[in-house]
């Protein structure tokens, strides 16, 4: 039996967030901004920061040397990480946010990277 989304968020604890922003009026910046306020660990990919929601910002998946229990992506489809980070992240679920989703529901596959969408 396939978990839900909710069971998925209840048992991750470190959030990946690609396409992460300093601007809290984008979801990038506000979504990550609130689910640090509620206790998860939030490392935010952005190839254009250093630092946000206090926490180093890497370049990419591929950068995080720690384990990610579920990505975030606030980008484009045609944007969307293109790996699992060299298999260094053990990824096992992601969100494509509504505005920044592929046309596949269930699943983002292409480019190398495919994974469940919550």
């Amino acid at each position: 039996m396939s978990k839900t989304g909710k069971e998925i968020l209840e048992a991750s604890t470190v959030i990946a967030v690609v396409g992460a922003s300093r601007d809290p009026y984008k979801a990038g910046g506000s979504v990550p901004a609130g689910l640090q306020q509620r206790g998860f660990r939030i490392i935010p990919i952005n190839p254009h920061a250093d630092t946000l929601f206090g926490e180093r910002v890497y370049r990419s998946l591929a950068e995080v040397p720690e384990k990610i229990d579920l990505v975030d992506v606030f980008r484009p489809a045609a944007d969307a990480p293109a790996d699992r980070g060299g298999g260094r992240t053990r990824l096992r679920r992601g969100r494509v946010h509504r505005g920044h989703d592929s046309p596949l529901p269930n699943h983002k596959e292409g480019r190398g990277l495919t994974f469940p969408c919550i």
